[in-house]
């Protein structure tokens, strides 16, 4: 919001044109790096509308990748940007490597029920081990055999002690 605020007042004052210049500042690049970025959000932002996240999580999920585009492109746009993002890049960094970490565990699947809502699963350890869960955890889950790509995000919405969650 405040991106597509920014690009207003900007237009506002200096004209459309400055939209399209391609000319570095005392801030930055030019401001057409900061269009593109402020188009990029807008897909986004449209694609996360609720109907469109329900019936299509692909439309919603892939296009996050456009996210590093257009954070690449406001960190050129702005120098400011940079500094701002450097914490929360960290964080996404750091978010895919234990992504990564935890796909190479395997899990069992004990049953799976289709629900007027979606999917419930419940899942074993390979090693029959306890899991460890809280309120509010989410997993992905991905089923090779079906898709070695696609993952899909799960609820757990099942008690605390519970030895095999179940996931919505």
């Amino acid at each position: 919001l405040l991106a597509l605020v920014h690009g207003i007042v900007q237009m506002v004052e200096r004209g459309a044109a400055v939209a399209r210049n391609v000319h570095k500042n005392d801030s930055g690049q030019g401001p057409i790096y900061g269009t593109i970025a402020l188009i990029l959000l807008l897909v986004l932002s449209t694609l996360a509308i609720e109907p469109i996240r329900r019936k299509c999580y692909e439309a919603f999920f892939v296009p996050h990748f456009f996210m590093l585009a257009a954070v690449a492109l406001a960190m050129v746009h702005a120098r400011v940007v940079l500094w701002l993002m450097i914490a929360p890049l960290v964080l996404f960094v750091l978010d895919k490597v234990m992504m990564v970490i935890n796909a190479a565990r395997k899990y069992r699947v004990a049953s799976l029920v289709p629900t007027s809502g979606g999917t419930r699963l419940t899942v074993e350890k390979a090693d029959h081990a306890p899991f460890q869960f809280e309120a509010g955890q989410y997993f992905f889950v991905n089923i090779p055999a079906a898709d070695p790509m696609q993952w899909h995000p799960f609820t757990v919405a099942s008690a605390y002690l519970a030895r095999d969650p179940e996931l919505c």
